[in-house]
C-alpha cells in the first residue's frame, strides 16, 4: 500500500500496488518499468480487503492524491497517515479526520512549538521586486501548490517551469482539481523577460 507519489514513500519493481487514482499516475510517469496491471487503483472512502484487514484511504491533503490508510482488523482501527497536511491547498484533496485507536504517524514537524508561516503572506513577499526571481522546489506538489499560489496572489507574475517539473504540472491539469497558469521556461525570457516568476527543478 502507497500513501503517495514521493520517492520517499513510492518506490518501483511491486507485483501489486494499492494506491489512489493520483498516485498510480505519478507513480506510472515516474516508474514506466513497472507492468500497468500492478496499480491496484482504490477510490477514496471506498473500503476493500487484503485478508482479513479491512482498509480504506482517506485524504490526507498533502499532495494530489495523497492518502491515509485506515485498516481495522478484528475491532481495532489502526490509522497511517503518510505525510499529510493541515493548511488549505486547492491542488489537492483536503485531509479527512478520522477517530482511529492507534495512530502511526509521520513526525517531522511534532514538536507543538514548530510553526509553519502563512502561505499567502509568504507568497505576497514576491510582490514589489523588479527582477525576476529564482525559486527552488520539489517537482511534485510543491512545484504545483507554489504556481497556484503565485496565480492566485500575484496574479500579474508569469510563471515559467523547468522541463523536470512540466510532466507533473500537466498531469495535475489533466487530472486534478484545477488548472494553472505557467509556461515552458525560456533561459532568454528569464534573463530578459519583465516581472516573471520561475519555479526551479530541484531533484
Amino acid at each position: 500500500m502507497v500513501s503517495h507519489a514521493h520517492g520517499d514513500h513510492a518506490s518501483s519493481g511491486h507485483d501489486y500496488v494499492y494506491c489512489t487514482n493520483g498516485t498510480a499516475l505519478f507513480m506510472s510517469y515516474r516508474y514506466k518499468q513497472n507492468r500497468k496491471d500492478s496499480y491496484q487503483v482504490k477510490l477514496f472512502n471506498g473500503t476493500f480487503k487484503i485478508g482479513p484487514v479491512e482498509i480504506t484511504f482517506l485524504a490526507a491533503g498533502h499532495i494530489l492524491g495523497s492518502a491515509q490508510i485506515l485498516m481495522e482488523y478484528q475491532g481495532v482501527r489502526y490509522l497511517y497517515t503518510g505525510d499529510y497536511k493541515l493548511q488549505a491547498d486547492e491542488t489537492c484533496e483536503p485531509i479527512e479526520v478520522q477517530q482511529a485507536d492507534v495512530l502511526i504517524t509521520e513526525s517531522t514537524f511534532a514538536n507543538p512549538e514548530v510553526i509553519h508561516p502563512d502561505p499567502i503572506q509568504e507568497i505576497k513577499k514576491l510582490e514589489g521586486h523588479a527582477s525576476n526571481i529564482l525559486l527552488g522546489t520539489y517537482v511534485l506538489g510543491k512545484a504545483q501548490r507554489i504556481t497556484d499560489l503565485i496565480n492566485r496572489y500575484c496574479p500579474e507574475r508569469r510563471v515559467l517551469v523547468h522541463s523536470g517539473i512540466l510532466p507533473y504540472h500537466r498531469l495535475y491539469d489533466e487530472h486534478g482539481l484545477k488548472k494553472m497558469t505557467y509556461e515552458p521556461y525560456n533561459r532568454r525570457e528569464m534573463k530578459q523577460g519583465s516581472r516573471i516568476r520561475f519555479i526551479w527543478y530541484r531533484p
